[in-house]
């Protein structure tokens, strides 16, 4: 199975798209770590196989992990043109399955199992091999892998002489020598053996332990005698008069039950006559004192209530009282925080009415009809603030009419000096037509002046012109000498006189044309000045025009003599209005206790001494009657716990009795429960107590015949049961001897089985070692440059990783004495060997890691030389970050490249990462590539 051409897109750690072309017998990948060498050999796994080996967890394989990181929005994608047994091959892979076809046209959808049939179909015509169908598919992915990729991770397995990766390394080698199927066979086979081991060992242990309880238990029944259960049981019924039940364990259960029940209730009975003898003598006394009881607790009830009545009514007169004296004391606090609310605020109502200029006589009605009294809060709030910058305004305008006269003036002068329409359109027209001469004249110029320049500069060159310090017949063969078209040359340069009256045009044109801008400027700016005073002089005006109808609005004239007076007087009414509405607002509902005391005709100024007065005499008042109803309370409250004390004294007397009485009652109701118990309905005397005795002690004497019959029911009945025992115990030592015998020859054949997949292996392999040694032997020797080891030799069979290696008469182990550069060379030696027997396109991760500079360049002739000797049957892919290894790869194939048209060697650079792109690129054999190596690595 041959790979032409490899396209892999959006895969892992390459983002964008790479191409390789993989015709040449070897091809070396050159790339930095980090870039996607081994993800090149990924992506060729997952094509073949339809997984990556090394990114599954266990038998598990999520194709999400193929999706590259900088670019989740793409599908994974590779596609290959492959050669099968010289038949062409198109496959493409993604997510959803693979194509295959002989054409990319022509690919159709094909099924794991059936991919994996075509591109090992080869192998196994030539090995004569064929999976089992319930491991074909994993078994043909681990022969492509194995046998076609061998990755660094596997290399250093190979390498690793860690007992814990044994196992790996054979499953490796395994690969390689074609025999997986009967290693895998046989590990599967003796892990089942060893699984069955344990089942095994706990039968085994379960058969001696149910042998053991048989004897036990045959044993106990020999020591037993035959006794019959129904025989004891149906005496105990007889005895407790019970109706005959059916045969058996339940029976000989019902006579237990029902001798427990009995013995419960003659229990009981005997607790009762134990009770009836305690209270036999007191219970005449009891009777006397319970009924002297009840008479007292009548009497002891009626006085309780009558002192419950007048203790009620003196605590209702209590609680009256204390109530009145509590509403006192709010009357009181009331009174002092209305005093506390209002008499600062007062001041302040009289201050605001002075300032607001009102009467000195002046009482609260004729503030409350003020026009501002009228207004709503957020009107006076609003009219406040509107006189407040009236105020402000008024201040500044004597200076605003000042500088309205000042503009006026200046806007006279201006007016004064300002050139006339014509005029500024007669300087216009001046530095119209100016500005058009110098166009014209600047025009010519650049016609005639330009020409003349570059003629120069060509004159001045030419002039400068020598041929070796000789005279140029060909540029001077119309004036016979150099000299004589010299002076010409200068001649001509000489006359410039047209240039510069043309060059003397252009200033006095420019000079025209800036003394008729600076006309046109000046009466520009001087409009402008007029412009600009008149739009302040319309805005002073405005701001004057606007006051003046604020003012009329507030109720104000302008020609007032003191306006900013009169709009303060206006705001102080306002304020004034303001503090007696806040002072109200405050109060709230105490807002017509207020104007109580303070009537509307009440003067201004008096307001805070006549409150005062008022307040005073209502707290001395309160006062007074707060002292009367304090003394009245506290009587009521001594009344009232004097007659709670008797109540309470009353009821712990009756309470005491009632404690005694139901005592009484107690001893009374269990002596009579008692009675009842042993004696039933009968009259209580000394004869029927006698007679219960007499009862209690038959009774006992019948239950203790019927627990013996009952007892001897009990043995018999467990004779029985061991029988049974002994019997089921036969049964399950027969059933456990059989499964124990079932395991054992399962485990038995799965032995057999094994040995026989391993000795099928180890005639396999020992076939396989014979065809390699021939092989692996002269490539290790070619590759190892320090010739220690004369000669390879391979283990057989289920030993074939224990190699031995000849040098001189000594024998080396290659896993124990070997270096890891040695055991690389071998390792790489064997795989090589491999791919030579089966043909088509290998692939090598990074197979220099360990090696020394000497046997690397053993291993460059060795792949020189195995891929010059394959006539295209062999084809190798060489992943590396050595630059040196690609240029003396380079260097060697350099000569052979040249001679023919498709090159056996190829060296391609891969640069750049995941994040911002990989590109490759042929960098051996090229056009303008050194013949002596690989050309500098280009950034991306």
């Amino acid at each position: 199975m041959r790979i032409n051409r490899l396209h892999v897109d959006a895969f892992r750690g390459i983002t964008g798209s790479v191409e390789l072309d993989l015709r040449p017998a070897l091809t070396v990948i050159y790339a930095a770590n980090g870039t996607g060498k081994t993800t090149l050999c990924d992506a060729t796994e997952w094509l073949l196989t339809g997984q990556v080996h090394r990114l599954c967890t266990g038998n598990a394989f999520d194709s999400a992990l193929l999706v590259s990181k900088f670019a989740p929005e793409t599908e994974p994608t590779v596609e290959a043109e492959l050669e099968l047994d010289g038949r062409p091959l198109y496959l493409r892979r993604d997510r959803n399955g693979a194509r295959l076809g002989a054409t990319r046209d022509q690919a159709r959808p094909v099924q794991p199992g059936a991919l994996l049939a075509t591109l090992t179909a080869p192998f196994r015509q030539d090995a004569g091999w064929e999976p089992h169908h319930a491991t074909a598919i994993r078994r043909r992915q681990q022969f492509l892998r194995a046998t076609h990729i061998l990755t660094a991770e596997e290399l250093a397995t190979l390498l690793d002489t860690d007992p814990e990766t044994l196992g790996r390394r054979k499953e490796i080698f395994a690969d390689l020598l074609d025999i997986r199927e009967e290693h895998d066979s046989s590990g599967r086979l003796r892990r089942y053996a060893d699984a069955l081991l344990p089942d095994e060992n706990a039968l085994s242990q379960a058969v001696d332990d149910a042998r053991k309880e048989f004897a036990a238990a045959v044993r106990t029944l020999q020591r037993s005698g035959p006794r019959p259960s129904d025989e004891e049981t149906h005496s105990g019924e007889r005895l407790l008069g019970m109706n005959a039940g059916s045969p058996g364990p339940r029976r000989v259960e019902a006579l237990a039950a029902e001798i427990w029940r009995r013995r419960q209730a003659h229990a009981a009975s005997i607790s009762a006559m134990a009770a009836v003898d305690e209270g036999w003598a007191s219970r005449r006394a009891t009777s006397r004192e319970l009924a002297d009881g009840l008479v007292e607790e009548g009497r002891l009830s009626t006085a309780l209530g009558v002192a419950r009545v007048r203790a009620s009514g003196l605590a209702a007169r209590a609680r009256a009282t204390s109530e009145a004296f509590e509403d006192i004391d709010r009357r009181r606090a009331e009174s002092v925080r209305f005093r506390s609310a209002v008499t600062p605020r007062l001041p302040e109502v009289t201050a605001a009415g002075a300032a607001a200029g009102l009467a000195p006589d002046a009482t609260f009605a004729a503030l409350r009809r003020l026009p501002e009294a009228r207004m709503s809060v957020a009107l006076r709030h609003e009219r406040a603030t509107e006189l407040a910058a009236l105020g402000q305004l008024a201040i500044g305008m004597p200076e605003l009419e000042r500088r309205i006269a000042n503009v006026d003036d200046r806007l006279s002068r201006l007016l004064a000096s300002l050139p006339d329409e014509g005029e500024v359109r007669r300087r216009e027209g001046e530095l119209a037509a100016a500005s058009g001469s110098l166009e014209a004249a600047r025009r010519r110029l650049a016609e005639i002046g330009q020409p003349l320049q570059r003629l120069r500069a060509e004159a001045l060159a030419f002039l400068d012109h020598r041929h070796a310090d000789a005279d140029c017949p060909v540029c001077g063969h119309d004036w016979r000498t150099h000299e004589r078209l010299r002076a010409s040359v200068e001649a001509m340069l000489g006359g410039s006189s047209l240039v510069e009256g043309l060059e003397r045009e252009v200033a006095d044109g420019e000079r025209r044309v800036r003394q008729a801008g600076a006309a046109v400027a000046e009466a520009t700016r001087s409009r402008g000045k007029v412009d600009t005073l008149r739009r302040s002089r319309a805005q002073d005006t405005q701001v004057r025009a606007d006051f003046a109808r604020r003012v009329r609005h507030v109720g104000l004239a302008t020609t007032v003599t003191d306006l900013p007076g009169a709009l303060s007087r206006l705001r102080r009414r306002v304020e004034a209005v303001e503090a007696l509405q806040a002072l109200e607002d405050e109060l709230g509902p105490r807002t017509a206790r207020f104007r109580l005391a303070l009537p509307d005709d009440t003067p201004l100024r008096l307001a805070t001494a006549r409150f005062s007065s008022v307040l005073e005499a209502e707290l001395a008042s309160v006062s007074r009657e707060r002292q009367a109803t304090q003394a009245a309370a506290a009587a009521a409250a001594e009344d009232s716990g004097a007659a709670q004390a008797r109540v309470e004294a009353a009821q712990a007397e009756l309470e005491a009795l009632r404690g005694r009485l139901t005592h009484l009652r107690a001893l009374h109701d269990s002596l009579a429960r008692a009675w009842a118990v042993v004696a039933g309905d009968a009259r209580m005397g000394v004869r029927a107590r006698d007679e219960a005795r007499e009862v209690l002690k038959h009774v006992d004497a019948v239950l203790t015949r019927a627990e013996a019959h009952l007892g001897a029911a009990k043995a018999a009945l467990a004779t029985e049961v061991d029988r049974e025992r002994v019997r089921q115990l036969r049964a399950r030592l027969t059933r456990e001897r059989g499964r124990l015998e079932l395991i054992r020859g399962g485990r038995a054949a799965a032995m057999r089985g094994a040995e026989a997949f391993e000795r099928h292996a180890a005639e396999a392999a020992r076939q396989r070692v014979v065809q390699l040694s021939a092989v692996v032997n002269p490539l290790f020797a070619r590759m190892h440059a320090n010739r220690l080891i004369d000669r390879i030799e391979f283990g057989e069979g289920a030993d074939f990783l224990r190699w031995c290696a000849g040098a001189g008469e000594a024998t080396l182990d290659p896993m124990r004495d070997f270096s890891q550069g040695q055991r690389q060379d071998l390792a790489l030696s064997l795989f090589i060997a491999r791919a030579r027997s089966l043909g088509g396109t290998f692939f090598l991760d990074e197979p220099v890691t360990h090696m020394d500079d000497l046997n690397r360049v053993g291993l460059l002739d060795v792949l020189r030389a195995v891929t010059l000797s394959g006539n295209g049957h062999l084809r190798l892919v060489v992943t590396t970050s050595s630059r040196l290894l690609a240029r003396h790869l380079a260097e060697k194939f350099a000569r052979v490249a040249r001679d023919r048209d498709l090159p056996p060697m190829q060296v391609v650079e891969m640069h750049g990462n995941g994040r911002n792109g990989v590109a490759a690129a042929v960098m051996f054999p090229g056009r303008a590539a050194p013949a002596v190596g690989i050309a500098p690595t280009r950034r991306a």
